[in-house]
């Protein structure tokens, strides 16, 4: 009886450790950000604008946040 509960004991330990494993959602998150590059590639391709560079922040970067902010007009009308 004691080695049934052990192995039961092990058993849910070795369950729990798989629960936590990496859910691989920093893949999904990089193919959706490449995905996301191409289209926005493509966008100005099509409509005759140069391609956006893509900068990734570091660490002490100075950032001009209404540029950021402000880069896309806001719809103004409903519908």
């Amino acid at each position: 009886m004691k080695s049934l509960k052990a192995f039961f004991a092990v058993s849910i330990l070795t369950l729990s450790s798989l629960a936590m494993a990496e859910g691989g959602g920093d893949r999904v998150y990089g193919r959706m950000m490449q995905e996301n590059q191409k289209a926005m590639e493509q966008y100005a391709l099509e409509n005759g604008k140069t391609t956006p560079e893509v900068v990734h922040y570091q660490y002490g970067m100075n950032l001009d946040v209404q540029k950021v902010i402000s880069t896309t007009q806001a719809n103004k009308t409903c519908g």
